[in-house]
């Protein structure tokens, strides 16, 4: 998600022949088509998850900070249980 100023005139695009597209993703409608991929593949995001937070505690405002200045990439806060081990706090 891109939340910034966009470092560019329209000018500029177009004189770059650039295309911005901006869209929603119709989620009701692929999530169980991506969620069987994700599971298919689940070998594969091995490491793209850094912190698996279990309760909203200090641990949360630790990695809410990493995750703003991009120490981290991806957090998960998953109060019901953890299937693998989180890296804050261990």
């Amino acid at each position: 998600m891109h939340n910034e100023s966009i470092p560019f005139s329209a000018f500029e695009a177009y004189n770059r022949n650039t295309h911005v597209q901006f869209g929603r993703c119709p989620l009701r409608t692929v999530f169980n088509d991506a969620l069987e991929v994700l599971i298919r593949n689940k070998d594969k995001f091995d490491g793209f998850i850094d912190v698996v937070l279990q309760r909203l505690d200090e641990s949360y405002a630790d990695a809410l900070n990493k995750l703003e200045q991009n120490q981290v990439n991806k957090v998960v806060f998953k109060p019901h249980g953890l299937d693998f081990p989180a890296t804050i706090g261990s």
